[in-house]
């Protein structure tokens, strides 16, 4: 007997019989925790997790044409599993899924041993589709998309097990085209599908698949684990920008979760800012982590403003308190697996704000009314508080109007009233010695004594500011 196995069928058939059949979510038990996925070290074949989302558009073909432009977002989170006597490790998304599986197109990330091994990349495109060969019709002929890598290196680096890698899709299918937008931690990769019918150059037809609304997670060597799937609709201009934001899920849950904010215990049911709920399975609730940051300033005091993540989506400010001397937050890690906080990269944890600092002496002169009479003086204080010659003017000028002459106290002899006593409330109205107006220049009489001489009676007075 004669194996095909540049078919996934005789892949199967060579490699003993594993199924290449996707699982439904009717078929698969409820999970409260990552989807996980196994196949031996030494597997050639795909076992594949699928299941339908009303949220794409399928795209048929006709006469190996699609009748109009359709774009589509596809993604996941994926981890290999960390085990050293297992090295080999391979998994990854497949979507336009169809006959059962053995239709589709499929993006396999291999560990750098297993790509090693193999003598491939770490990153791979393979496209199942069926195909007359010899005048047999195929079911699942297998073949690589040849792929443009967009970076400046040839390959995607260090790809080992333990680590999230975020896969997210992008892709357009036209006239007689698929093309295709890949980003894996970032990474970014192009390729594009073009039907090509046979020739001198192609024995089989490279037919063109419809775009279904079926979309999978799959291993091929080892174990995988699954944090969400998602598959939607997108418009012409979130396909052409080429900074699509890496992890179009962003670690954002669309269920549920806990939510401990300072002591107070509460359950929210949350909606994904960027995909629809219709978009989206996530593979059950997880626990999330809250951590508790307490801290003192270095150089006291400051003026801060709020503490931040920066560009780091996987955690979430929830609560925060700060004043000039320290600073206290809860920050929720929205991710399902550990995450850096702060790593000096991509991960950045910090307070935004204004420190004090020592301005130098500022010198400030209050102007008067009776700027012709009145003696300017000097007052010099030093505070660390005021930054600016607006500050220095506001706080002159606030002492001026509130502290000067509060408490001062005036001796004098005028004309004899033998009226005035201890206790009265008299007016001073003397531009001389900084008095200007008398409804303003308030004050009581703590003393009075008389005098008579030849001019007459004089009266002698001291009395203080109220």
């Amino acid at each position: 007997m004669v194996v095909d196995t540049t078919t996934l069928a005789g892949i199967i058939a060579a490699s003993g019989g594993s199924s290449t059949t996707p699982k439904t979510t009717t078929s698969v038990s409820k999970e409260k925790t990552f989807k996980k996925i196994t196949q031996t070290q030494e597997s050639t074949t795909y076992t594949v997790s699928a299941k339908s989302f009303a949220s794409v558009t399928p795209s048929p073909v006709t006469s190996n044409s699609y009748s109009s432009a359709k774009y589509y977002a596809f993604g996941t989170t994926m981890f290999m599993d960390n085990d050293q006597s297992k090295p080999l490790q391979c998994g990854g998304l497949a979507f336009a899924l169809g006959n059962n599986g053995k239709v589709g197109y499929f993006i396999e990330l291999d560990t750098t041993p297993d790509a090693i091994n193999g003598n491939s990349k770490n990153i791979n495109i393979f496209k199942s589709y069926t195909a007359t060969v010899k005048g047999v019709q195929v079911q699942g002929k297998k073949i690589k998309l040849k792929d443009e890598y967009v970076s400046s290196v040839s390959t995607l680096n260090a790809v080992y097990g333990g680590r999230a890698f975020n896969i997210d899709v992008k892709i357009k299918a036209y006239s007689n085209k698929v093309e295709f937008k890949i980003w894996v931690n970032g990474y970014m990769i192009t390729a594009t599908d073009t039907y090509g019918p046979v020739s001198t150059n192609r024995d089989v037809a490279n037919n063109l698949i419809p775009i279904s609304n079926t979309v999978g997670v799959f291993a091929k060597k080892g174990t995988c684990f699954f944090d969400y799937v998602y598959a939607m609709d997108i418009s012409e201009t979130e396909y052409k920008i080429n900074t699509f934001e890496t992890n179009r899920y962003s670690g954002q849950f669309s269920k549920d979760l806990i939510s401990m904010s300072f002591g107070d215990l509460s359950f929210q049911g949350l909606s994904n800012k960027t995909i629809p709920a219709t978009a989206i399975d996530e593979f059950g609730t997880t626990v999330r982590e809250i951590h508790h940051v307490k801290l003192k300033f270095d150089n006291r005091p400051v003026m801060p403003i709020r503490f931040s993540t920066g560009a780091n989506e996987y955690a979430t400010i929830i609560a925060q308190k700060l004043n000039n001397y320290e600073g206290e937050c809860f920050v929720l890690n929205n991710a399902s697996s550990p995450i850096p906080l702060q790593d000096n990269t991509s991960a950045s944890f910090y307070v935004i704000g204004n420190s004090i600092n020592d301005s130098g002496q500022l010198e400030n002169i209050i102007e008067t009314t009776s700027k012709d009479y009145i003696k300017k003086e000097p007052f010099i204080f030093e505070s660390k508080w005021i930054q600016s010659n607006e500050d220095a003017d506001a706080l002159g000028n606030w002492i001026k109007d509130n502290a000067i002459n509060k408490g001062s106290v005036v001796d004098m002899t005028v004309f004899g009233n033998p009226v005035v006593s201890v206790g009265d409330i008299v007016s001073i109205t003397y531009p001389y010695q900084g008095y200007p107006d008398g409804n303003t220049s308030k004050f009581v009489v703590n003393t009075v004594s008389q005098s008579y001489s030849e001019g007459g009676l004089s009266t002698s007075i001291s009395c203080r500011t109220l």
